[in-house]
């Protein structure tokens, strides 16, 4: 064991401490007592500046992360949007068998953002809840149910088509659909002459250029309701976020 000297006389000090203080016997000088574990800091940095190749090594070695208890389980909250889009889409395939089910369809668009986020909040306690996250969780919620959606039309009309053989039928319908748009009123709204009209209505008969109809509305409906989703989430996600001040 190293000899301990005073501070100020450099007197020899006593090996054995008894207490929580220590005088010097030869001057009286109170004297500082470090700990062990700071005593073994000090031992390692006096052996990090003897072989300073140590020391570059443990320097060099991998800090492991500190988890934040308050940061968001992305995985959970993914979990939870997935589940909320095939709720949606269960509810749609249930809707053409039962059509009283469609309407449990419609409510769950209006209320799935808010629920969802709740569910999270309950089951995620400790997860710090914000605005932002309201609204990412109910864009990403809106998103989900969106596309569900259109898997579920889609997979609605190849049924009807391929296997109720109702072609005919959707054909017919889209026909007509397509045939209001070219109305005499909606001519005048257009402010068009007929032949630039004619041109834009001949469209209509190409295949290709249905289907890129159907698609564009499809897209904008999906983004329109992703947009309310993230409003509706953003709320919820205030309200969370007093919820837990509050607390």
């Amino acid at each position: 064991m190293p000899v301990r000297l005073c501070s100020r006389c450099h007197g020899d000090l006593p090996v054995e401490v008894s207490g929580d203080l220590l005088y010097c016997p030869h001057c009286g000088a109170p004297q500082v007592i470090l700990s062990e574990e700071l005593r073994e800091q000090f031992e390692q940095q006096q052996l990090a500046a003897q072989n300073p190749a140590s020391a570059a090594e443990m320097e060099n070695l991998p800090i492991e992360p500190v988890s934040d208890p308050t940061a968001i389980v992305w995985p959970r909250a993914l979990q939870l949007i997935a589940l909320g889009g095939a709720l949606f889409g269960l509810l749609l395939l249930a809707g053409l068998t039962f059509p009283a089910l469609g309407l449990f369809a419609v409510l769950w668009l209006l209320i799935a953002p808010i629920v969802l986020v709740g569910i999270y909040a309950a089951r995620h306690p400790q997860s710090r809840i914000t605005v932002r996250f309201g609204a990412r969780f109910g864009l990403l919620t809106g998103l989900s149910i969106g596309v569900a959606g259109l898997l579920i039309g889609t997979f609605r009309l190849l049924v009807m088509r391929f296997a109720l053989h109702q072609g005919a039928v959707i054909d017919q319908q889209i026909t007509a659909l397509f045939a209001q748009m070219q109305s005499p009123d909606v001519v005048r709204a257009f402010g068009m002459d007929k032949a630039e009209l004619q041109r834009a209505f001949d469209l209509y008969n190409l295949p290709e250029y249905r289907a890129a109809l159907f698609l564009l509305d499809a897209a904008v409906m999906v983004g329109l309701y992703a947009l309310y989703a993230a409003v509706a989430g953003s709320f919820s996600g205030l309200l969370r976020s007093r919820g837990s001040v509050r607390r």
